[in-house]
This record gives C-alpha cells, sequence and structure tokens, in this order.
C-alpha cells in the first residue's frame, strides 16, 4: 500500500516589486547614462514624452516622507487603476497629480552658471559611445538594452565590469544567462574587451574578435584560455613543454598578446576628451551667524546637465479628458501606460531625493574633507551613513557606486570617502585610503631595476608610523592593481 505523506516548511524569500526594482535601477545609473534610460523609457511608454525645457542643477527642498514602506506597490496601483476606470470623475487623478516629479513637468530650475561651468565634451564619454552602440544594435531588445545600460553603468575607469553577472540578476531580477548575452554583445563593441570581469576574458574577447576577421592566432588563443596563470608568471619554458611548441613560437604568441589592449577604458579617447560628469555639487557658501558673525555651511546640489524634461504626454492628457468619447479597451490601455509613466518618474524623483540625502549624509560625516581638504579624510564605512540617514546598506552602494561629485577639492567618485580605520603607533586611528595613496606614491618613485618587495614597502610604512604587515601591503597593492614586484622589473 502506497501512503502519501505531506510536509510543511517555512522559507522567507525577498521579492521586489516591479516599483522596487525600477527605483533600485534608476539608482544605480550616474547622471551620462540616465539621459540614455529616460529616452529608451519614452521609446517604450507612449505615455511619456519629453518636454521643450531642461534641467539643469537643481537644488531640491529636503526629502520629506521616505517611501520605504513601499506606497507604490503593484497591488495598490492595480486597485487605484481599476477604480479609475469604473469611476469616470477619478481619472483626473492620473495628470493631476501634485507629487510628479520636476521630470513630469515643464518646472523652471536656477540659473546654475555660477554653480557649475562644466562645459560638456564635444565627444561623447565612453559610456555614452557604448549606450549609442548598444541603441543602433538590433539583436537588443528593450529588456537587453535596460540590462545593457546598467552594465555599462558598473564599468570602472579601466573598462572592467566591477560586479558580477550574479548580482545585476539579482538587481534587474533577470536570468543570469540573459545578463550573460548582453555582456556578450557589449564585450564586442568598440573597444572590443570593454565591461569584461578581468584581464583574461578581456584579452580573451579580443583573440576572438580578431579570429572572427580573419587574424586568427591558436597559439595565444589557447595560451589565454587555458593557460592564464602561467601567461600571467611568464613561464615560457612550462607554456612550451605543455602545448608541445618551441620557445619561438611561445615568444611570438605573447609578441601576438602583447599588442592587445589590457585596459580597453583608457586611451580610448584623449584625455581631455573624456570629462567625468559629476553628478552632485558641493559648494561652501557663507551664511551670516549671529551678532552678524560670518558662519559657513556646505550646499549639496544635483547635476541633471542637459537632461531633458520628461512628462505626461499631452495627447495622452486629452485622451483621458476626452473619456467619454473614448473605447472603454483604449481607456484600459491608457490607464496602464499613464500608471507606468508615473511610476517612472517618480523613481526619477526618489533617485534624486535619496542622492541628496546621502551626500548630505557624507558631508556631515566627513566634515574634515569639505572643510580642509584629502588630508584629513576619515575613516568611514557604508554602514556609518545607512545608520544616520536610515536607510539600507543596499541603497547607500548603489547611489555611491560609479558617481562623482564636484568639490572644491577636485571632483571625486563617492566610493572615495569610505575606507576603512587602521590604526597608527601612535594610536591614532586613519583612514587606509592614506595608505594605500602613501604606497601608490613609494611604488612610483622606485627603481624600476630593482622594484621593492611587499615586506620592504611594510617596513617602510613601518617606520612612518603605519603599523601595517606584509600581507596588508599585498592586499593594498592588489587593490591598486600594482603588480608584483617580479612584474614590475624594467632592464
Amino acid at each position: 500500500m502506497m501512503y502519501l505523506r505531506q510536509e510543511v516548511s517555512m522559507r522567507q524569500d525577498m521579492v521586489q516589486t516591479p516599483q522596487q526594482i525600477l527605483r533600485s535601477e534608476l539608482l544605480q545609473l550616474p547622471v551620462m547614462l540616465l539621459e540614455a534610460r529616460l529616452k529608451l523609457e519614452v521609446e517604450e511608454n507612449p505615455a511619456l514624452e519629453f518636454a521643450e525645457a531642461e534641467l539643469g542643477v537643481e537644488d531640491l527642498r529636503e526629502p520629506g516622507q521616505e517611501d520605504d514602506d513601499d506606497r507604490d506597490d503593484r497591488a495598490s496601483d492595480e486597485v487605484e487603476m481599476n477604480e479609475a476606470l469604473d469611476d469616470e470623475d477619478n481619472w483626473d487623478e492620473f495628470i493631476n497629480e501634485d507629487n510628479l516629479t520636476p521630470y513630469g513637468r515643464e518646472a523652471s530650475s536656477q540659473s546654475t552658471q555660477e554653480l557649475l561651468d562644466i562645459p560638456r565634451p564635444q565627444v561623447l564619454t565612453l559610456q555614452e559611445r557604448l549606450a549609442e552602440q548598444m541603441q543602433m544594435d538590433p539583436a537588443l531588445d528593450y529588456e537587453d538594452q535596460r540590462i545593457g545600460l546598467e552594465i555599462i553603468g558598473n564599468m570602472g575607469d579601466s573598462g572592467y565590469l566591477e560586479c558580477g553577472s550574479d548580482y545585476l540578476a539579482v538587481l534587474l531580477e533577470a536570468p543570469e544567462e540573459k545578463i550573460e548575452r548582453v555582456l556578450g554583445r557589449i564585450q564586442r563593441y568598440d573597444p572590443v574587451g570593454i565591461c569584461s570581469r578581468n584581464l583574461r576574458e578581456c584579452l580573451l574577447v579580443q583573440l576572438e574578435v580578431l579570429a572572427d576577421a580573419g587574424h586568427r592566432n591558436s597559439t595565444a588563443l589557447a595560451i589565454v584560455r587555458d593557460h592564464f596563470e602561467d601567461f600571467s608568471a611568464k613561464r615560457f619554458e612550462s607554456l612550451a613543454r605543455v602545448l608541445g611548441l618551441g620557445l619561438d613560437d611561445i615568444r611570438d604568441a605573447f609578441h601576438f598578446i602583447s599588442r592587445l589592449n589590457p585596459k580597453p577604458g583608457q586611451g580610448e579617447m584623449k584625455e581631455k576628451e573624456n570629462y567625468i560628469i559629476p553628478d552632485l555639487v558641493v559648494e561652501r557658501v557663507e551664511i551670516e551667524g549671529d551678532a552678524g558673525s560670518r558662519d559657513e555651511e556646505f550646499v549639496v546640489s544635483l547635476v541633471d546637465g542637459s537632461m531633458p524634461t520628461v512628462r505626461i504626454s499631452r495627447a495622452y492628457e486629452e485622451m483621458i479628458r476626452s473619456r467619454k468619447k473614448v473605447d472603454k479597451s483604449v481607456r484600459e490601455f491608457v490607464a496602464r501606460k499613464v500608471e507606468s509613466a508615473r511610476w517612472f518618474l517618480s523613481a526619477i524623483q526618489q533617485r534624486r531625493e535619496t542622492m541628496l540625502k546621502v551626500m548630505r549624509s557624507i558631508v556631515k560625516l566627513q566634515m574634515d574633507f569639505f572643510m580642509y581638504g584629502k588630508e584629513h579624510i576619515k575613516p568611514l564605512i557604508l554602514r556609518d551613513v545607512a545608520e544616520d540617514i536610515e536607510m539600507d546598506i543596499s541603497t547607500i552602494s548603489r547611489v555611491t557606486n560609479r558617481k562623482y561629485v564636484q568639490t572644491e577639492w577636485g571632483v571625486f567618485e563617492l566610493k572615495y570617502f569610505f575606507s576603512e580605520r587602521l590604526s597608527m603607533d601612535s594610536g591614532e586611528d586613519v583612514s587606509t585610503k592614506i595608505i594605500r595613496d602613501r604606497l601608490d606614491a613609494i611604488v612610483g618613485a622606485e627603481d624600476k631595476r630593482k622594484p621593492l618587495s611587499d615586506q620592504t614597502i611594510a617596513n617602510m610604512l613601518k617606520k612612518e608610523g603605519y603599523n601595517v604587515a606584509r600581507r596588508t601591503v599585498q592586499k593594498y597593492r592588489e587593490q591598486l592593481r600594482i603588480p608584483v614586484k617580479r612584474l614590475r622589473r624594467e632592464i
């Protein structure tokens, strides 16, 4: 006799609503790619359109209540939409929302010339060029391009992807196979190898593209694909033995590989053409204090650059106003598109408010830096900001990823303000960023014919009061992408 057994188990899964996914997605994008994302959304949703007015730098007021409880979740929005379909008097709510973002109305912006005078480059930045190539790629649909913008937005200065496909799959709630497919397309754009995750992948993509173009080098391909560790260590004899080739063949393959570009994000454009467009500006201003004294404070502003104004389509507004003349099925379609547009505009506004809130917290916690300069940066971790403004650490991480701020001391990536602490012999805690900068300077000044070992650098830092071990120097050196002593040696 067969018996059936029933078991009950409990587990916790994090399920994001479409609105949460959209907010996370937009929060991750730097300002250079936000415009491309706006254009993509306008092309996809006919209820959105560009207005003639453009937004510049706008200093928003301190955000009000945060939408932490996801007030606009899918269920409540569908209920609202269905009620609107049944009650014609509610239709005007779709276009008369008081909380629509400035992207949804032709809002006037403040004069920005005094605050920020950064000329947009005549030549597109590398990120913009990649976005343009992606938009012209017939193999990528709307969802693919949405993923592609996130991939490009996570590209580092050297052109490498600074996150894994698994992270993007979680962020966008998309299959990892789809992420990999889009990534594979982008890696073959110009410059070839861009957005690779490591040097091996970067070189391998370039070799494969050359092979497709009729310039195949089987030995070079085999070395990078199957024996990269021996290649990195320049073990010529070992490679010759494993591949059954002579040393001359191995050297020819090395010469072929040496002509590839190990950092496709650098040198692609002239430095003067590759400006960093900051997302935020921190400006020191004087205010009148008590008894006529003059005090200083820091004002945080957003940079929207040439960002076009996006709002609900005039045509769709007319369709809503002329509801009695519109068929029920058309009204239902219009309602869905307008509701989707409202989600998008709300997500844009929340992105702006969140970025301002995070940047204001960074200014407060790194006040000495903004007052006196780089030498006064303090240890700071993401959790410090998250606790200060009562937000999730993942949100802080997305805000600081590939975002830049202009200060009177220069333009810095927001991640620059975060580092761990290390105790000096004097008992004072210093930012590990200061130690990494010192390590970089030591290596830059070394005799390349006799490069310094990690232990020697550690001893030099200890004499300066920095209590670091050899393994710590190795970790910081790898973070700075400085090769080992043997590979730094020049004859």
